[in-house]
């Protein structure tokens, strides 16, 4: 049976390191990072439970057509929601503080999709997927327009995504206590 879990939290909470050591001792893993660069620290990880246990996983930085990355691969990790969610923002918006309701219910309603469709994709070769995304919903309120969109967004695409998750994990600090 497939395992879709998310993992959310604060920023540097723990969540890629968490994801890496649950995958561990598998092979052929695909790490699609979603922004341009791995941190330093994250690759080292891989790399060393890699050599540690002598596998291989494939990464992928920036990455896009999620779909197409899964192929030929059953285990993945996909990170980071909040940053695809950034790119969906950028390609039909110039400025977020001022977004009408109806554009942003239609790229939450959009990532929420592509999502879905990255689950099934997992689902149909019974693999296992890690969805890492951030949690804004602790901070206080932001007093910038755009930032109170953005905060709002990813609550509700979180909450949509997490919906459709066999496990979800709560990361703080470092250690992840299981909500779902």
């Amino acid at each position: 049976m497939a395992k879709i879990i998310f993992l959310t939290g604060g920023a540097q909470s723990g969540k890629a390191r968490w994801a890496i050591d649950y995958l561990g001792l598998l092979d052929d893993v695909m790490y699609m990072c979603i922004y341009g660069d791995l941190e330093e620290a994250v690759l080292n990880r891989i790399k060393f439970n890699n050599d540690k246990h002598g596998i291989s996983w494939n990464i992928k930085e920036n990455a896009t057509e999620l779909n197409e990355l899964m192929k030929g691969h059953k285990f993945a990790i996909l990170d980071n929601l909040g940053e695809y969610t950034n790119r969906a923002i950028k390609a039909k918006c110039d400025d977020l503080g001022t977004i009408a309701p109806e554009l942003r219910k239609e790229i939450e309603k959009q990532v929420a999709d592509e999502i879905t469709e990255l689950i099934w994709e997992v689902k149909e070769v019974d693999g296992t997927l890690l969805i890492l995304s951030v949690e804004l919903g602790f901070c206080p309120v932001p007093y910038e327009p755009a930032q109170k969109v953005y905060r709002k967004m990813m609550g509700n695409i979180n909450q949509r995504v997490a919906n459709q998750c066999s496990e979800v994990y709560l990361m703080v600090s470092g250690i992840a206590s299981k909500i779902k």
